[in-house]
């Protein structure tokens, strides 16, 4: 039987050095709780040195945390990629360090970046910066991605910076776009390019407050990657449905769309 879940696909830690230190992996599952949601991934930049400490703290919640990170890809692009298994992880995020260039964080310019447990004990920092380029190119990212198993997902598509649309012009008919994540569902009208794709909205969360202030309603038959994935490329029944309520209701309407192409809602 397939039922709707409610989810934020992009959520930092603590680790990211713009996220705040209160994005402890207890404290993200406690409030991702709180605002009801069924789903989040974790998706810290380049890096995913914090997603096992979120997935060790949601044991026992009601809450499936999905394994990925948000890179920033040779143009500047930001990709969230998402993962079925940690294993995978590991293998996307060895690739990610080698890619990175070889400078130093500075923590009283940029923020720490802290490695922690489940608890939000730190056991360690990462020493080079994460808010940087790495030596691959959007092509190359989804190409390693869907190898390991994953799935790529252009973010803020309707952003001006870091977003394909802002960095390239438009997406290249090359790549196998099925699904973007757009900020500001008010801007769809502007954005032409992608009214045949479907479309996710998330939080983007660097703090607590933000976490569920923007979510993506999916009809699954369970709150798995592979079902998320099958939603997301609309198969088998599995779908989006209308993007971009948050939790906290502000009195707008809602409602659904047969087939989660882009539309405001």
């Amino acid at each position: 039987m397939l039922k709707v879940y409610t989810a934020d696909l992009h959520i930092h830690t603590c680790l990211s050095p713009c996220g705040d230190l209160e994005m402890a992996p207890r404290n993200i599952v406690q409030r991702a709780v709180e605002v009801g949601l069924d789903v989040i991934a974790i998706t810290d930049h380049n890096s995913a040195k914090n997603v096992p400490a979120v997935i060790d703290a949601a044991v026992g919640a009601p809450l499936t945390v999905v394994p990925g990170m948000e890179v920033q890809t040779r143009e500047e692009v930001h990709v969230l990629t998402l993962f079925g298994d940690l294993g995978s992880l590991r293998q996307w995020q060895d690739r990610v360090e080698r890619g990175l260039p070889d400078v130093a964080n500075k923590p009283d310019y940029f923020g720490d970046q802290p490695i922690v447990t489940a608890a939000g004990e730190i056991i360690g920092f990462e020493p080079k910066l994460l808010l940087a380029s790495v030596a691959m190119t959007v092509e190359e990212v989804f190409r390693i991605v869907a190898g390991l198993g994953g799935y790529s997902i252009p973010a803020h598509v309707d952003r001006m910076s870091f977003s394909i649309i802002g960095q390239l012009g438009f997406i290249p008919p090359s790549l196998p776009i099925r699904v973007v994540e757009v900020f500001d569902l008010a801007k769809l009208h502007n954005l032409p390019s992608i009214q045949e794709l479907h479309v996710i909205t998330a939080s983007d969360a660097h703090f607590l407050a933000d976490i569920g202030g923007k979510t993506t309603r999916l009809l699954l038959g369970g709150a798995t990657f592979d079902e998320i994935v099958m939603a997301l490329e609309g198969s088998e029944g599995r779908k989006i449905l209308c993007p971009g309520q948050p939790l906290v209701r502000s009195g707008a309407k809602v409602h659904e769309t047969d087939d989660g192409r882009a539309q405001s809602c």
